[in-house]
């Protein structure tokens, strides 16, 4: 009789597992999907309630009054297919006062924004005698697709260089980008960029996607980035279609063949002022730091007023003739 009873038991043992397996995949699943879209689906349930929507400060009838103005001042709209079949757009301004005819800076917002908030950096530009193109990323202002807080965002932005080499073959790019627009610019960096880019500046980007989710899991959410970054992981290669690990802006510029110019502020605690030391370190290209003390983030521009703009254009005019 005992061999029947360590059947049973054994029997309702596998149960107990099989079910507790189940409890836990199905829980995994929930709190990823949860996550994927609270961060990274414009405009759904969760992205709005309890995510980073949650916290905009976007005013719709401010960006209005802004794309406005832009168009007033010449911006016109353009569109492109990605690869995947997302609507790419982006505002485009030709320079009527440059001299050179042939300069374009690609200008790149960050995360929870759109290329409308970019428009006082693109006035500087102008001044340097650039033509400007500002793209919306995926998930933002009118593009499609869901944010990919950098890494589909950096095969858009090869395809909008292209676009502007097709048009002019003379054309000298630069790309420029802050926070999420910084870690656009360099995953961009390790593809194969047309040698018309010839430079390129980034403000307080992170290390990698992972990497800026494991550290806002503690900040934000106050929960530990193991295992809780893992998990919502797995939903988002599902969803997403790629690991947060590969999207790597210090794997991408190891590969980069363009000079970059790393600014950060020295008190920024959105992307901590410590990835941009990996990221400098790692880039196999002509390159230049620049931590500006007491700023945080995407505040350097703000802490040292007139003199950002004289370090980025000396920068840049080390690779772009006038």
């Amino acid at each position: 009789m005992a061999k029947p009873k360590k059947k049973k038991l054994f029997k309702a043992l596998i149960i107990v597992f099989v079910s507790i397996f189940c409890l836990l995949t199905a829980g995994v699943f929930v709190v990823g999907h949860v996550f994927y879209e609270a961060v990274l689906v414009r405009g759904s349930y969760f992205y709005n309630t309890i995510g980073m929507g949650a916290y905009s400060t976007d005013d719709a009838e401010y960006v209005e009054k802004r794309i406005e103005k832009l168009k007033k001042d010449g911006a016109v709209d353009v569109r492109l297919t990605a690869f995947d079949g997302v609507s790419l757009h982006a505002f485009r301004i030709e320079n009527d006062k440059a001299a050179d005819k042939n300069k374009w800076a690609i200008v790149v917002h960050g995360y929870n924004s759109s290329a409308v908030s970019m428009s006082g950096y693109a006035e500087r530009f102008l001044d340097m005698g650039y033509n400007i193109l500002m793209p919306d990323l995926r998930g933002h202002g009118a593009t499609g697709g869901d944010i990919s807080m950098g890494w589909y965002d950096r095969l858009d932005l090869v395809k909008w260089s292209e676009m502007l080499v097709g048009e002019n073959p003379n054309a000298a790019i630069i790309f420029y980008g802050v926070s999420m627009g910084g870690a656009t610019v360099m995953m961009a960096s390790g593809e194969n960029l047309p040698s018309n880019v010839k430079a390129i500046v980034e403000d307080c980007g992170y290390t990698s996607v992972y990497d800026e989710f494991y550290y806002q899991a503690g900040v934000l959410y106050g929960i530990p980035g193991f295992p809780s970054v893992d998990i919502v992981n797995v939903t988002g290669y599902i969803r997403g279609g790629f690991s947060y690990r590969k999207a790597s802006a210090v794997e991408q510029v190891k590969k980069s063949n363009t000079p970059i110019f790393f600014i950060h502020g020295g008190s920024d605690t959105l992307v901590p002022t410590k990835m941009v030391y990996p990221l400098y370190e790692a880039a196999n290209c002509e390159k230049e730091l620049l931590v500006v003390d007491g700023a945080e983030h995407g505040e350097s521009v703000y802490a040292l007023g007139a003199q950002y703009w004289v370090y980025v254009k000396n920068f840049l005019d080390r690779y772009v003739s006038e």
